[in-house]
């Protein structure tokens, strides 16, 4: 396994934390009905997760590049993220927040963001420990 591979792994494990801490988060909030405390923590969590999570596919899409190539897109990968999440997700689902019931209004954003982290860095953990071991 390559360092880029090791990586890509780290940052799929990752997403996977964060996907399962923003899950958290909105189960929380939907639970107690109020904000503060321990949906915060999963909040942090789950959002520091998923910026490490987001140096994945700039490092991944230059992998046959030299390594500070790979370094620049790991770097531009987390702000580039905020930045679809922001504009794309939020965006897209600010019309459909106000029918939701209180304490999910303003999260649809949040679980399609925790959704997507599990999903793709689930099939990214299962295909790195799925790939057979080359002889060498």
């Amino acid at each position: 396994m390559t360092g880029t591979d090791r990586w890509l792994a780290i940052t799929a494990g990752a997403g996977v934390l964060g996907g399962v801490a923003w899950t958290a988060k909105v189960v929380t909030l939907w639970a107690t009905g109020t904000e503060g405390g321990l949906d915060q923590l999963f909040f942090g969590v789950g959002f520091a997760a998923l910026l490490l999570a987001a140096t994945g596919p700039g490092v991944w899409l230059l992998r046959r590049r030299p390594v500070a190539w790979r370094v620049l897109g790991g770097v531009l990968g987390p702000p580039l993220g905020v930045l679809v999440f922001l504009v794309g997700v939020q965006g897209a689902v600010e019309p459909v927040n106000p029918a939701l019931p209180f304490g999910l209004a303003g999260e649809v954003g949040i679980v399609l963001a925790a959704l997507a982290g599990v999903v793709l860095g689930g099939g990214r953990l299962v295909r790195v420990v799925g790939d057979p071991v080359s002889a060498t």
